[in-house]
């Protein structure tokens, strides 16, 4: 079982991608051989051959919402890394840990924030990160006065 840890990046840029990518998974491996857009479609308007295309479109067309994932090649956690452009024009960054506990999770999510800067994120069990950043702040705050009742 894996856990999904994600955090609402402050911005959508390459910058804040490189960066993510640099320390969570710099030995990665794309899930996907080529990228249609729109992403999911019968009939794409194009077709991208390269993750770095897709996030370079991405960045440029904020309304462009894709799911990017990568497989670590590099033993242990993280063992995937997701980077998902979402159609209000956030961006939402994650990874796929195997880790049973807790404290591990909200360590992944601590760094993860520290990274990137971001202030709202939340772990979950396999499941792709919600699609507008109003809800994904929402996840977040739930979590956040979730632990606070429990250590109330």
């Amino acid at each position: 079982m894996y856990i999904d840890i994600y955090v609402l990046a402050p911005n959508r840029t390459r910058e804040t991608i490189d960066k993510f990518m640099r320390k969570f998974s710099p030995n990665k491996e794309p899930n996907a051989e080529d990228y249609p857009v729109p992403q999911f479609s019968d009939g794409p308007q194009f077709v991208l051959k390269t993750a770095e295309e897709v996030i370079a479109h991405c960045c440029a067309h904020p309304e462009v919402s894709y799911d990017l994932t990568f497989r670590n090649v590099d033993a242990g956690d993280p063992h995937i890394v997701g980077v998902y452009f979402l159609s209000d024009g956030s961006l939402v960054l994650g990874v796929s840990v195997a880790s049973d506990c807790q404290a591990e999770w909200d360590r992944w999510l601590e760094e993860m924030k520290a990274v990137t800067g971001a202030e709202h994120g939340y772990w979950i069990t396999e499941e792709i990160p919600e699609d507008t950043a109003e809800l994904v702040i929402l996840r977040s705050n739930q979590m956040d006065e979730l632990r606070r009742s429990r250590f109330a």
